[in-house]
Parts: C-alpha cells; structure tokens; sequence
C-alpha cells in the first residue's frame, strides 16, 4: 500500500513551455524542482493536468499540442506520474453533465496516453474542485485509475454517501460505485506559516500518517514558484524518505 503520496494539481504550463520551447526536464524550473526532490528521495509527483487553457492574448492552447520531442522528453522522467484534472479551470467536472464529462475525460486521458506511458500514468487522481464523478467509473478503471482523491476539507466528500463518508473519517479510503477514492490530507498553501518550522510541518505529516496508515500532501502548479511552499514539499519529501515510507 502507498504511504506517501505528492500530487500537483491545476497544471498545464510546465508542459507546454517543455514543448514550445524545447526544453529539457531540468530547464524547465517546475519540472526541475521535482526531479531534484525525486533524485534525493525517490519518491515520486503525480501532475494533473487540464485539457485547455485560455491565454491573456485571447488565444486557446490545448494539452494536444505539446510536441512529440517534449512527450519524448517525458517519456523518460520517472520521477513524474500523470492524470486528468478537468477540461479547464473554469469548468468543474462535478458540474458537468454525465455524457459531456465522458467526452472530456475520454480525450483528456487520451492525450495523457500519447505523452507518457502507461507505467507513468497516475493511479490516484484528484478531479478539478475535488470533484468526486463515481459515474464514470468504467472510464477511470480503464484508464488506470483505482482513486479519485476527496477534499482535504472538514466536509471530508461531497457527493458520496454516510457509509463511505465514515470509511473516509476511519481509514482515509472509501469504495462507492466501483470507484475508490482516498482523502487529501495536506495542502501546502494552507500550512505555508510552517516554513519557518519544518518540523512543526513533519509533525503534521505524521498525524496524518499515524491516523490513515498513509499521508496525502498536495499544491498548485502556481502555488510552487512561492519559496515557502517549496520548504514545505522539500520537508515532505524528505520526512518521507527518512521514516521509509516511500
């Protein structure tokens, strides 16, 4: 069973400045950082990623678009593991309706298979606005997916009923519909006052660890350019290795 697990979500940049600009992982800074953090202690990030993005020029760029040198380029770090997050930012895939989501996914997922294989594709997946689609179970299973990960909130799910509430409450995992789904635990942004105190922060992944069995960390591509967040995954990643849970 995982006992630590990193997740980005909202990312869409990093990829695409990969692709425009022939990069390789180590030029580009966001890939860079975690590639260091995986080298140092093995463990690895998952990446969701949107399917589109609107530009401030107007103009519309797709995860399509990303090269077949970046997906090369890709296809070669290890230290990255990739999942669907949602068609955009402005669109919340609990929002949508069963057959719409259906097509967004079953591109999206499409897209992420022609990047990267399937060995560097994410198991657990945290939808866009914590979105909890148990109606698309049959896409998720074949693509991969066990897990939709639920909100680090006190609402602990939003859409899933008492009994898996309470599984999530006692265990951090839950079953609904043929579908799993793990809690999230730690939202960098949320603790970025620990980076002062690294090891108020590693107590906190072991509270976690110690009620769950496992610990749940998680940012925004937008959120790591912050120094204070990357203390914090920094001290992740390296609580991780030194209690052995990666």
């Amino acid at each position: 069973m995982r006992r630590f697990h990193f997740s980005i979500d909202d990312v869409f940049d990093c990829v695409l400045q990969l692709s425009d600009w022939n990069l390789s992982v180590r030029e580009q800074p966001f890939l860079a950082f975690l590639d260091e953090l995986h080298e140092e202690s093995g463990a690895k990030t998952d990446l969701y990623v949107f399917s589109a993005a609107a530009l401030a020029d107007g103009r519309v760029r797709r995860l399509a678009d990303v090269s077949d040198r970046a997906a090369e380029v890709l296809a070669g770090a290890a230290a990255f593991r990739w999942g669907p997050h949602a068609r955009c930012y402005a669109t919340a895939p609990h929002a949508q309706a069963v057959d719409d989501a259906t097509r967004t996914f079953a591109e999206l997922n499409a897209d992420i298979a022609r990047i990267v294989s399937s060995d560097r594709r994410a198991d657990w997946v945290r939808l866009h606005y914590f979105s909890e689609v148990f109606e698309l179970a049959p896409l998720w299973r074949a693509a991969g997916i066990t897990a939709l990960m639920t909100t680090d909130r006190p609402a602990i799910c939003y859409r899933l009923p008492a009994t898996a509430r309470a599984s999530l409450v006692a265990t951090g995992r839950a079953e609904h519909n043929g579908i799993g789904f793990v809690t999230s635990h730690l939202r960098l942004e949320f603790f970025a006052g620990d980076a002062a105190d690294p090891a108020r922060f590693a107590a906190r992944l072991d509270s976690a660890f110690d009620r769950h069995g496992f610990v749940t960390v998680f940012t925004h591509e937008a959120d790591l350019v912050d120094p204070r967040i990357r203390v914090l995954a920094r001290t992740a990643f390296r609580h991780a290795a030194r209690r052995g849970w990666v």
